[in-house]
């Protein structure tokens, strides 16, 4: 994790939709891994959980992940892609069954 030595990912607009590269700048990368580590603590590693398809207007795959933190082990890390593959959506919190 760029994150966890101080740097931060450089979105581009061929990876995610613009909002997404205007909304996680370096700054708001710092802020929220800082979050993240005072809620779960550190990082250990992620498992796969599944991909499911919704149709909101627009097609979106949501990637679940099961995250294993320091603090819990129950976490989960959602990755939302539109139908182009561009990052949509990303989400780190407590782990629910249900979508």
């Amino acid at each position: 994790m760029a994150q966890k030595v101080g740097g931060s990912y450089k979105l581009s607009s061929t990876e995610a939709l613009p909002v997404m590269v205007k909304s996680l700048s370096e700054n708001v990368q710092k802020q929220s891994y800082a979050k993240i580590k005072a809620l779960f603590g550190d990082y250990k590693g992620l498992e796969f959980h599944s991909i499911k398809e919704i149709v909101k207007g627009e097609t979106y795959e949501i990637y679940r992940f099961k995250g294993d933190f320091e603090f819990n082990s129950e976490t989960e890390v959602r990755v939302v892609l539109n139908k182009e593959g561009k990052l949509s959506g990303f989400f780190v919190k407590p782990w629910n069954n249900s979508l």
